[in-house]
């Protein structure tokens, strides 16, 4: 089934009625119905992941932070904002913070998005504050581009050297 024939309303709904925290990593819609879709949903998906294109598709606004704020208020309790050698935004009730990218020697972006959006989620599913969750999303997205496809990541443990042994270790460039 493709994700444009689920009706995410109807899915998030029940997942919230069994308790679940929920998560959407949107993606390109080259029919500009996604919002369509999406829009009912937003009020149950507890963590958003977009990239700076499909949130400006989505509202319209072409400035992540924008963009973030609009998506947050429709319902999300974060908004990642992946934006590739840009880093990342965070967008919460508690304000917003932009990540700054890691420093690698870029091979290939082949699943970079999926690697940081699967580091996001594994932070907040090992409880980690979203903030911390979100440096973790930048190095998964990071040490994927190292290799081919998603084969720069090697493990949980790799992912937290790699941030800890950085110069810079990806604070947060402005909050708001």
């Amino acid at each position: 089934m493709k994700l444009v024939n689920l009706d995410l309303a109807e899915l998030t709904r029940r997942a919230k009625s069994f308790g679940c925290r929920t998560s959407l990593d949107t993606d390109w819609d080259a029919f500009g119905s996604w919002m369509q879709r999406l829009h009912g949903a937003l009020p149950q998906i507890d963590f958003l992941m977009t990239n700076a294109e499909e949130a400006a598709m989505l509202t319209g606004r072409q400035d992540s932070r924008a963009a973030a704020e609009s998506l947050l208020a429709q319902g999300p309790e974060a908004v990642l904002v992946k934006r590739g050698a840009c880093g990342s935004l965070l967008a919460t009730r508690a304000g917003m913070m932009e990540f700054s990218a890691f420093q690698v020697e870029v091979f290939d972006t082949t699943c970079a998005g999926d690697a940081a959006a699967a580091g996001f989620l594994l932070g907040v599913s090992q409880g980690l504050p979203v903030e911390e969750s979100a440096r973790l999303a930048n190095a998964a997205g990071a040490l994927c581009t190292t290799q081919l496809s998603h084969h720069g990541i090697v493990s949980l443990e790799q992912a937290r050297l790699f941030i800890a042994t950085q110069s810079s270790p990806s604070p947060p460039l402005n909050s708001a």
